[in-house]
């Protein structure tokens, strides 16, 4: 899905999209008022990843750019075992597949880091 890809660590824990939308919510990111140039796209997806990177389980979950945007991305199960991809906007905790997310030129092609 990208040219370049960085992994801070080789194992992950993981969890399914229906925790992953709850625990997103609860940070409240997506209520910070965006600000051009100072709180803006990617503010927003390094507070959001900061909110996953806490903690000992070490979730697949990072920060991804496409050339206008900055977003996060993550993997998750959806049935308990088959993993996806998504794309999550942490302005308004959108969880998107990456395949929906192709679609739209805001999100790819993208680059990531998985932290």
């Amino acid at each position: 899905y990208c040219n370049e890809i960085y992994l801070s660590d080789t194992k992950y824990s993981l969890t399914s999209k229906e925790e992953a939308g709850k625990f997103s919510m609860e940070t409240k990111i997506q209520a910070n008022k965006w600000i051009e140039e100072q709180y803006d796209c990617d503010e927003f997806s390094f507070a959001l990843m900061g909110y996953w990177n806490t903690g000992l389980y070490q979730y697949p979950f990072g920060i991804a750019w496409s050339k206008p945007h900055a977003f996060n991305i993550g993997i998750f199960t959806t049935d308990g075992k088959n993993k996806t991809i998504y794309i999550i906007e942490p302005q308004s905790n959108k969880f998107m597949t990456i395949e929906e997310a192709k679609k739209d030129s805001k999100y790819y092609p993208l680059r990531l880091i998985l932290i």
